[in-house]
């Protein structure tokens, strides 16, 4: 084999392999990058047995409408269920819209009602008045005492719970937080007055 002869089968096995390496290439970039894999991430749940969570609110507070007075309760984890007949548990906005349209009512009732009659024989006497310039929460406290040992259908420990309920606390202290002591006062004494069956049955 000449000189030539070997020149020209190298040239020919170069170009071979070239063809070869151009090949694979193509076949790469036509391929393309190997897709990659999406993963779906779950939403952190921000409900408690279905019900949705008010902003804010710690994971596991529940919410109650008390129909029977009118009221709802806030129960945050660890603190007592109310066991009021009639207590429903509801979701965060239905307690929040609730919350909202008893106040309206409560409001509404209070600007129409009238002065109810004060009768020893139908309710323990009472001294406390709203009538003063400033009341302080010592008046409010002495209010939601005498209403506590009320033994009244409806009035007691009951009357308590969903009164601070109704208000978005859990305890009587947290109440003062409020800086509303007047109008606090008058809706306890509001509950401490005579029911008006009691007083038609002097008349019966």
């Amino acid at each position: 084999m000449t000189i030539e002869s070997t020149l020209e089968s190298i040239d020919a096995s170069l170009k071979s392999l070239l063809v070869i390496a151009m090949s694979g290439a193509s076949a790469s970039a036509e391929l393309g990058k190997p897709e990659v894999a999406v993963t779906k991430t779950r939403a952190k749940k921000t409900d408690v047995a279905g019900f949705t969570l008010l902003a804010g609110d710690a994971e596991g507070t529940r919410y109650f409408v008390i129909p029977k007075h009118n009221t709802v309760a806030r129960v945050a984890p660890g603190e007592v269920v109310p066991t009021i007949e009639s207590t429903v548990e509801v979701s965060g906005a239905e307690y929040e819209a609730k919350k909202a349209d008893y106040a309206k009512k409560s409001a509404t009732a209070t600007q129409s009602a009238e002065p109810a009659a004060v009768t020893t024989a139908a309710a323990p006497a009472q001294t406390v008045s709203s009538n003063a310039a400033a009341v302080s929460f010592k008046q409010v406290v002495d209010a939601l005492t005498l209403l506590s040992k009320d033994t009244r259908p409806g009035k007691g420990r009951d009357a308590i719970v969903a009164f601070v309920g109704k208000h978005g606390v859990a305890k009587v202290p947290a109440l003062e937080a409020l800086g509303k002591n007047a109008e606090l006062l008058a809706e306890v004494e509001a509950l401490l007055a005579p029911d008006a069956a009691a007083e038609d049955d002097f008349f019966s």
